[in-house]
């Protein structure tokens, strides 16, 4: 996936905070916003479209599950660095990297250079001195082989782990494949005892109703591109065993509420916790 191919699916990453800003309590999700200048604030008309789509379950409660079940993935390892690949416009490094031995976010070339001048603009030039921004397409071995030189030159002491949310759904199955196998190789070549945590292998092609899947067709169509969902647990237990991963479907807290509404959808964004054999 080169940049040009990538540029569409950019698009996503301000429409993604919008949301988050506008109907989760992520961190610095509304002060990124602002700062990018997204008008996230809504009216009533506006709530009353969103509940008329989506019902209970509204695209908010989607993202704020994905982001909890990932911070709960990461406690499991205090401390170490953390790589976090499409980081579009996520705010969790400004929260993980004050407490870690790095914390590197990277996207596409044009999109994290981007980033990485509003998060300083943001934080007014006081950006913590172990929070970095590298470009990185992770279907290109070259591109995740210097990602990988610059860690090793940072002399970590904890094992690496790598995160993303949200991505895997743009990949077709043979960058996907691809994705895997760099990941595979950079665990192993830089950080053998590290872990690759993603909520994208629970993540499914529901079945939506009229109006939803309109709303999908039209993100589709935005990022020109056909989403692509992992159907069962069967599918991702191959996919990983193909590179000979060991994985772990790790619990979600969120889905004890006692909401049932939201404690099935939190079963859509359980973390895996990928090794190496």
């Amino acid at each position: 996936m080169d940049n040009s191919i990538y540029e569409p699916i950019s698009y996503t990453a301000g429409k993604i905070l919008q949301k988050k800003a506008r109907d989760t309590s992520i961190p610095y999700v509304q002060e990124l916003a602002d700062t990018l200048k997204i008008n996230w604030k809504s009216t009533k008309i506006r709530d009353w479209l969103r509940k008329l789509i989506w019902g209970k379950v509204r695209p908010g409660l989607y993202l704020e599950l994905r982001y909890n079940a990932i911070s709960q993935a990461l406690q499991l390892y205090p401390e170490s660095a953390v790589l976090e690949i499409a980081a579009g416009y996520s705010t969790r490094g400004l929260v993980e990297c004050l407490h870690r031995e790095a914390y590197i976010e990277t996207d596409l070339d044009k999109l994290i250079f981007h980033k990485e001048k509003i998060i300083d603009l943001m934080q007014e030039g006081k950006r913590s001195s172990c929070h970095y921004f590298k470009p990185l397409n992770i279907c290109n071995p070259q591109s995740v082989e210097r990602v990988g030189n610059f860690i090793q030159s940072l002399g970590l002491t904890k094992p690496i782990v790598v995160i993303h949310e949200g991505l895997f759904m743009y990949l077709n199955p043979a960058e996907q494949e691809l994705a895997r196998d760099n990941l595979k190789i950079f665990l192993a070549k830089y950080s053998p005892d590290g872990a690759w945590i993603t909520t994208d292998f629970s993540e499914r092609d529901l079945n939506l109703t009229i109006l939803q899947q309109f709303m999908m067709k039209k993100l589709s169509k935005e990022v020109e591109r056909k989403l692509y969902y992992f159907p069962n647990d069967d599918a991702v237990t191959k996919f990983l065993k193909a590179a000979n991963f060991n994985f772990t479907k790790l619990p979600n807290l969120e889905a004890k509420n006692d909401k049932s509404e939201v404690r099935s959808v939190a079963e859509e964004f359980r973390a895996y916790q990928i090794t190496l054999s």
